[in-house]
């Protein structure tokens, strides 16, 4: 299952949850260009529960779409929590080296939350 939602407080949550269904691969390409056409700041909680991986095709188009939407998204995001059961400090390194705005992996949402709401006032 893939729920965005993007709240007025300019918190974006995209959350990938089971029940995995055929069609949210697409989906979830979906939320991203979504993402990628914001014109406002903002701070993005990604929250993996159980989620399974992409087809070799999704993460051909999440990475171009990765680096279609780099410049901008470096631009209007404030901040990056994932928020997964085990974090993998790999995954911290990996985004932090991709991007340029603060980048958060947890298993604590309160405190996931705190870190993209700090960010976004340090932004004004």
């Amino acid at each position: 299952m893939i729920l965005l939602e993007i709240d007025q407080d300019g918190i974006v949550r995209l959350a990938l949850r089971l029940p995995q269904e055929e069609a949210d691969e697409g989906r979830y390409l979906d939320a991203l260009r979504t993402i990628g056409e914001l014109e406002r700041p903002f701070a993005l909680l990604v929250e993996i529960a159980g989620y399974r991986h992409l087809t070799r095709e999704g993460e051909v188009a999440q990475a171009a779409w990765a680096k279609a939407t780099r410049s901008h998204l470096n631009r209007m995001c404030r901040g990056l929590a994932i928020l997964r059961e085990n974090p993998d400090p790999r995954t911290l390194s990996s985004f932090q080296r991709f991007w340029s705005f603060p980048v958060q992996v947890t298993a604590d949402r309160a405190g996931a939350l705190a870190f993209l709401r700090g960010h976004l006032a340090a932004a004004g």
